[in-house]
């Protein structure tokens, strides 16, 4: 493949990725915004903006198609006010407020996608042609990326990972759980646990209660498992946990009272258990990073 067919084929790729990306977010944007449950809490004028942005998508691919200078300048455009609002929505959910876990990966992706496009077009219009087919490869991941996040184990990396948890002979066994550990006196690990399970029988409840179609026991479950019942936790025990676990707690008790509102609203079953495998998905985050042992 010569230097100017390899050009040709990364400028076409980067048009067909550009419309193709932006035709599906307008149509994934459209169906939430006309009602559908994404299930996950949606904060609306991210919504919006993706939904608009995905016009713009489409319109900067036909523009690459056309112009491979024209195209780079909307390529870098997007790029920048992706990654901007990235960053705005990243702090917001850093800080507790009301946006899904979700949003920040499908908003990253959109950055990386749009980034592949913008340096694979850059490149393409000054560097050699062996510099060009690391730009294709470049975008060709960056589509990837939108198809599948997920690495197979194979026997090899299976083994891999065994040996790494094995101790030398003689030596004393090695601890396999490398979370983050929140080291507590007895009754903090009480307390905490306690908790714990309190959202655990609020999930029960919840579920048996949307099976017979009781939405005042719905809301009575979720209710339990409400801000008000972090708000009897000792300062002097929150000092002692990290700000991550506090933000996710805090994030999880405001979530479930978000539950209940929906519930009293008139929400259908199908998008309160949506709304609830969000929650869940908040204890297996914290589940998976921190463990608790007792204090020496």
């Amino acid at each position: 493949m010569t230097s100017t067919q390899l050009q040709s084929t990364v400028r076409v790729l980067g048009s067909v990725v550009a419309i193709v990306f932006g035709i599906v977010t307008i149509l994934a944007g459209s169906r939430v915004l006309l009602g559908t449950d994404p299930g996950y809490v949606v904060f609306r004028p991210l919504l919006i903006f993706n939904t608009v942005m995905g016009v713009l998508y489409v319109a900067a691919g036909v523009t690459l198609w056309r112009s491979a200078r024209r195209g780079k300048q909307a390529a870098g455009t997007i790029f920048t006010l992706n990654l901007l609002v990235l960053i705005g929505i990243a702090i917001a959910y850093r800080a507790g407020d009301a946006v899904a876990i979700d949003s920040v990966q499908a908003m990253t992706l959109r950055t990386a996608v749009w980034l592949a496009i913008f340096l694979s077009v850059a490149w393409r219009m000054r560097v050699p042609a062996a510099i060009g087919r690391t730009a294709l490869v470049a975008l060709m991941v960056g589509s990837a990326a939108s198809c599948t996040n997920k690495q197979e184990a194979t026997p090899a990396t299976m083994e891999q990972s065994a040996q790494a948890v094995m101790p030398a002979h003689g030596s004393p066994p090695l601890d396999p759980d490398e979370r983050t550990a929140l080291i507590l006196p007895a009754m903090g690990r009480h307390l905490v646990l306690s908790e714990m399970r309190v959202m655990l029988t609020s999930v029960q409840e919840f579920v048996a209660a949307a099976a017979r179609g009781d939405t005042a026991a719905m809301r009575t479950a979720a209710t339990a498992s409400g801000v008000a019942a972090a708000r009897d936790l000792d300062p002097a025990m929150q000092q002692r946990l990290p700000a991550e676990f506090l933000r996710l707690g805090m994030s999880t008790h405001t979530a479930w009272d978000s539950l209940a509102l929906d519930v009293a609203s008139g929400s259908t079953t199908n998008q309160a258990l949506a709304r609830l495998g969000v929650i869940m998905s908040n204890c297996v985050a914290c589940h998976e990073q921190f463990r608790i042992a007792i204090e020496p």
